[in-house]
């Protein structure tokens, strides 16, 4: 197969699983192309096992029966924001920098580098850590995306 190929097929896997196979609990198919070792794995809370997966799905919040997670690997973030049906994100890519902070992280959602991270102290999406190892999203409200997201083991 065409590298080209491939990458577009790993691109799509989220969309394409059919409404009637269980949910997809599968690492971020980003991630597994580029073989990162993923050190936290996130979910939205409330979407943590395949029958909340289902319904989120067939109420229309998820744009497919797949787990949406989170999931960072040192300085990158994983994320199909775009998997959220009413999300007000818009276009974003799916592998994104990680600004990391004493009380959480921020993700720099219009792209930049590590660099990019001092230079721009109030860019992105804040993710502030709680006492549990949970995340509440600052900006996550506004853009009709989930605001609390669990941690999780694979």
């Amino acid at each position: 197969m065409r590298p080209s190929l491939l990458l577009a097929s790993l691109l799509l896997l989220p969309t394409c699983n059919s409404a009637s196979a269980a949910p997809s609990d599968t690492a971020h198919p980003m991630a597994r192309l580029l073989g990162a070792d993923v050190q936290q794995r996130y979910l939205p809370q409330g979407m943590s096992d395949e029958l909340s997966i289902r319904r989120a799905y067939e109420q229309g919040i998820l744009r497919s029966p797949d787990f949406p997670s989170l999931e960072l690997s040192g300085d990158q973030a994983f994320i199909f924001f775009a998997q959220f049906a009413r999300s007000r994100m818009g276009p974003t890519f799916n592998t994104l920098t990680v600004c990391h902070n004493p009380d959480g992280f921020r993700l720099l959602v219009g792209g930049g580098s590590r660099q990019s991270c001092a230079a721009r102290p109030d860019a992105g999406m804040r993710f502030i850590r709680q006492r549990n190892g949970d995340l509440v999203c600052e900006p996550c409200a506004a853009l009709n995306l989930p605001e609390r997201w669990e941690r999780h083991t694979h």
